[in-house]
């Protein structure tokens, strides 16, 4: 890690003023909080927790790209609260980069054993906004173990009035944090995809179970939290994200044409940011333009854009 980023780590204590209320509401809230950015940012009333599964749906990507970007038309304090790992959790992260609203991120191990490479280009871009927050309870040279990405989900389920599950296996974890989130009186949403499809098993147990709040679609969800639909922002910015994607996913496109390529070189080789390159592509896979195969090689599927 580098030393100007270590530098940055931070520790609050649960007697001190600074430290979260909304943890402190955990029966086995954390002694300690070890953080990077401003904590006083952190306002429980604009948190929306997101979790799901790591091996997430192109469809479930896409779902919450549009749930994260409808919902950063209304509010810019906006906070996305996720847990840091691959699949759903990442893509929660990506989308409030994105959209230019804070995102907090709870790890489940320390800083320095974290999986994040806290010189990359994504960290170093969370950290150019203060409201953007990195949290552990553990101490920064903690290994993460297997019970402690289930304990930290008690966190981030603590840190909003509202847990949006995405997509849930029989046996998620997301489930670990819908069941922390309502022991807390927190409201939970479950998207109803494919309830009969396994990948939504988890969705579909706790919406037939009582304990989530069905979600058909991202215009169902702004209704259930009384927003409307700004038109006239909401048109301007997809107008101009629009042509953004169109110019870059042309570069995607004519540089997959030799073949197949990772998303390191992809990024080295197009004009963008790895948050710009990595949203394109995701909307590129939902419209059938490229595939995803082994090792994050990303192949042509057809020849227009």
């Amino acid at each position: 890690m580098n030393k100007n980023v270590s530098k940055l780590i931070n520790k609050v204590s649960i007697q001190d003023k600074e430290y979260p209320q909304s943890i402190k509401d955990l029966k086995n809230a954390p002694e300690n909080l070890y953080f990077i950015g401003d904590l006083s940012s952190l306002k429980f009333s604009n948190s929306i927790s997101v979790v799901g599964a790591r091996q997430a749906t192109l469809y479930s990507k896409h779902l919450l790209r549009s749930m994260v970007h409808r919902l950063s038309t209304f509010n810019s304090d906006l906070n996305i609260v996720s847990g840091a790992a691959l699949g759903i959790d990442q893509e929660a992260h990506f989308s409030a980069l994105e959209n230019n609203i804070p995102t907090t991120l709870v790890l489940g191990s320390g800083f320095y054993e974290s999986h994040l490479d806290l010189n990359s280009f994504f960290v170093r871009s969370l950290l150019k906004n203060p409201k953007n927050l990195l949290i552990s309870e553990f101490e920064p040279n903690f290994k993460a173990q297997k019970w402690t990405f289930a304990y930290r989900n008690r966190i981030i389920a603590a840190l909003s009035p509202l847990t949006i599950v995405v997509q849930a296996a029989e046996k998620s974890g997301s489930l670990i944090t819908a069941k922390y989130a309502r022991k807390l009186d927190r409201t939970v949403y479950a998207f109803a995809n494919d309830l009969d499809n396994s990948i939504y098993s988890g969705n579909k147990h706790l919406i037939e179970s009582g304990k989530a709040v069905a979600l058909k679609s991202v215009s169902e969800l702004c209704n259930k939290l009384g927003y409307q639909s700004p038109k006239t922002i909401e048109t301007k910015n997809k107008s101009n994200k629009h042509k953004l994607a169109s110019s870059l996913a042309e570069e995607i496109m004519k540089l997959l044409e030799s073949g197949s390529k990772n998303f390191d070189y992809i990024k080295e080789s197009v004009k963008g940011n790895e948050i710009g390159i990595s949203s394109t592509l995701s909307l590129m896979e939902v419209k059938g333009l490229v595939r995803r195969d082994i090792g994050s090689c990303f192949t042509l599927a057809q020849k227009s854009y």
